[in-house]
């Protein structure tokens, strides 16, 4: 990138200067670089939107306000926004009829045109630093919003996917799909404190 260019620059011209002035020269610059590549994060994520969309109502309480305070976390490094998908009328008649159900309502909402990645069970599996390398080269590749899919208690229907359909899991363990909306926003905000190099993940 760019920013990394001028840091190899300015490493070539510190090896030329005496110690004194390298030292100042060195610390001048580097906290441009520091800065400037802290601007051009900032702006990207200001420009990137992102769209959740899951099935049903949030139930619990303590899960409605873990999201309320996760949403006002992610303010300052992208747009989002949260779609709630009617969840099937169908439970109790059969779990196929309510997979597909779902699953329909929510290719319905989704866009065609833009990124759309489902988190489901048989999804790659990405550490906390991939996952955020992940959006960070989406974001470096022009692509100014994405829309990630949580579906209710039975999944997705999968061959109502389509073909080119990306997912991704979250834990080789099966968590309770409200419990997903959570653990995913805190990912999302962990993932965006790595790309800005913060202090939060360790």
């Amino acid at each position: 990138s760019r920013v990394f260019q001028i840091d190899v620059f300015y490493a070539s011209r510190f090896k030329t200067l005496e110690k004194p002035k390298a030292a100042s020269f060195l610390h001048k610059k580097l906290l441009l670089c520091l800065l400037s590549r802290a601007a051009l994060n900032h702006t990207k994520a200001e420009m990137f939107r992102l769209k959740l969309l899951w099935v049903g109502k949030t139930k619990e309480t303590f899960l409605q306000e873990g999201i309320q305070q996760y949403q006002k976390k992610l303010r300052p490094y992208l747009r989002l926004s949260i779609e709630e998908v009617p969840a099937s009328q169908h439970r109790k008649s059969g779990k196929m009829d309510s997979i597909r159900e779902e699953t329909q309502k929510i290719l319905q909402k989704a866009d065609s045109a833009e990124q759309t990645i489902f988190l489901d069970e048989k999804g790659k599996g990405l550490s906390s630093e991939e996952f955020a390398s992940f959006l960070e080269q989406q974001m470096n590749s022009g692509i100014s919003s994405m829309t990630f899919v949580i579906g209710g208690a039975y999944g997705f229907q999968q061959d109502l996917l389509p073909g080119s359909a990306k997912k991704i899991r979250l834990s080789e363990m099966t968590l309770n799909h409200q419990m997903v909306r959570i653990l995913f926003l805190e990912q999302l905000y962990r993932a965006f404190t790595i790309i800005r190099g913060e202090s939060y993940h360790h």
